[in-house]
């Protein structure tokens, strides 16, 4: 198990055609990341010349934003940053037939 909160939040943004700032890294907040690995496995020697393995693996991870730089949520490639959601977030729009 493990949960780290980390300070430096770097983003590299795209510069816009009508900005004059570069592509400078760019402090934009505190995260914190939490969540379980492990793995099992069982290795026998049936013969000289067979062996069997086999194993299982299990993970779960979450990233929550702490903090960020700024109040408006921060937009950068098709990905939504707001302080309190996750790290990557999609949004989309839910149509329906009537």
């Amino acid at each position: 198990m493990y949960n780290k909160a980390t300070k430096d939040l770097i983003l590299i943004p795209k510069p816009s055609l009508t900005s004059a700032r570069g592509n400078t890294p760019t402090n934009i907040g505190e995260l914190n990341n939490r969540g379980i690995e492990f793995k099992i496995g069982y290795n026998t020697v049936v013969r000289d010349d067979l062996k069997f393995n086999a194993s299982l693996g299990y993970s779960r991870n979450k990233t929550k934003i702490i903090k960020l730089a700024t109040d408006i949520p921060i937009i950068e490639s098709g990905t939504r940053k707001i302080a309190g959601g996750t790290l990557v977030s999609f949004g989309a729009i839910k149509l329906q037939a009537c």
